[in-house]
């Protein structure tokens, strides 16, 4: 494997999927490929969070799994919140000007502009939006055909962002990710995926 001079943190980095939509998604949290080259040998993930000050290499994520890219940084960043606190700012252009906009559980942008912009990078989404979408989306839920078509006009307007869920991807959670990415990929929306190589929720509570 060739070496990166830019480490790959597994505590802070977010794994995309290479693909628009790839078909084969597992949202698999803590590789245990994600062995780091230290000197003088290798070292288990527990011993790396102990010793990440020590000189060391990554192997490049698409080294490891052709299927993810790491999220690119950038120079300007803006982080919308769902608050109102924006309403009547006219803070739109000013939001949109940054390299990447990050913005959360599907916020409403259509009559908002002038005030929180529309461009949308990063759509960060928690657990109950994950599980309404996949009743929506799937059809399990008694929700009518006309909000399942809201839905798919919501994920058009934000075309071309990644839908970023952050936190552990244990019990049925990945596999609804799953079935949200599959309905998606058969209405031809274009999407990116990503999610936490650790859960971001641990690392915040560290």
């Amino acid at each position: 494997m060739k070496e990166m001079k830019s480490c790959v943190n597994p505590a802070i980095s977010v794994l995309m999927y290479s693909d628009t939509l790839p078909q084969n998604m597992t949202f698999k949290q803590n590789f245990k490929t994600f062995v780091p080259k230290v000197e003088g040998g290798e070292v288990n993930t527990e011993t790396l969070k102990k010793k990440w000050k020590h000189k060391r290499k990554l192997c490049p994520v698409d080294d490891l799994d052709p299927t993810f890219r790491i999220m690119t940084k950038q120079a300007k960043c803006a982080i919308v919140g769902n608050s109102g606190i924006l309403l009547g700012s006219n803070c739109g252009k000013d939001i949109d000007a940054h390299d990447f906009v990050l913005r959360a559980n599907l916020a409403k942008l259509n009559g908002y502009t002038n005030d929180v912009g529309n461009k949308t990078s990063v759509m960060m989404i928690n657990v109950s939006l994950v599980r309404k979408l996949y009743k929506i989306l799937t059809g399990s839920s008694n929700k009518s055909e006309t909000e399942k078509e809201n839905m798919f006009r919501y994920f058009q307007s934000i075309q071309g962002a990644a839908i970023w869920y952050p936190k552990a991807t244990g019990g049925d959670i990945a596999k609804q990710l799953q079935e949200i990415a599959t309905v998606l990929i058969k209405e031809k929306v274009p999407l990116q995926f990503g999610f936490s190589i650790t859960s971001a929720a641990g690392e915040t509570k560290r």
